[in-house]
């Protein structure tokens, strides 16, 4: 065997090794949160983001209420259509005693893409006081439960 087959067989065990090495990592990697996929908004903004109004209302009160850039309905689904540099959340009721677990888990996926794309301060993040359940008690359950999930999380004061 000559020395220049030698190193070509040496380069190719390498290359191999460290794809073979690379693939076993990926795969013992744990799995990446929701937002990182990137799939609930947009790819990419002209704008970026500087302050969102999170609001909860009922599905009769959504026309009402004016356009919004993003609806999280109860089964999680997210309905977006930014608008501009304010974004405006709203969590649709729809009826529900509890704010659905599919609910929490989009909202939450929400903010984490709008924090890891666009670099939102979660200062600038603040909830409607019509929406929030600590000046409101006669607010529904889910209303609570939404207030609770922002202030655990850190999303609000």
């Amino acid at each position: 065997m000559t020395s220049c087959d030698r190193n070509t067989k040496v380069v190719a065990l390498l290359i191999a090794s460290m794809t073979l090495g690379a693939v076993v990592l990926l795969w013992a990697e744990p799995p990446t949160p929701g937002w990182s996929s990137g799939t609930l908004l947009m790819a990419e903004s002209a704008q970026p983001v500087r302050e969102v109004r999170i609001e909860y209302t009922d599905s009769e009160k959504i026309a009402e209420t004016g356009p919004w850039d993003c609806i999280i309905r109860p089964d999680g689904q997210c309905v977006w259509q930014p608008g501009g540099e304010k974004i405006r959340v709203l969590i649709d009721g729809d009826g529900e005693a509890r704010l659905s677990e599919a609910q929490a888990r989009t909202l939450l996926a929400v903010f984490g893409s709008l924090t890891q794309r666009h670099g939102l301060d979660l200062h600038r993040v603040w909830l409607h006081p019509a929406s929030d359940a600590r000046l409101h008690p006669e607010l529904p359950p889910a209303a609570h439960d939404l207030c609770r999930l922002l202030v655990r999380k850190g999303i609000i004061p």
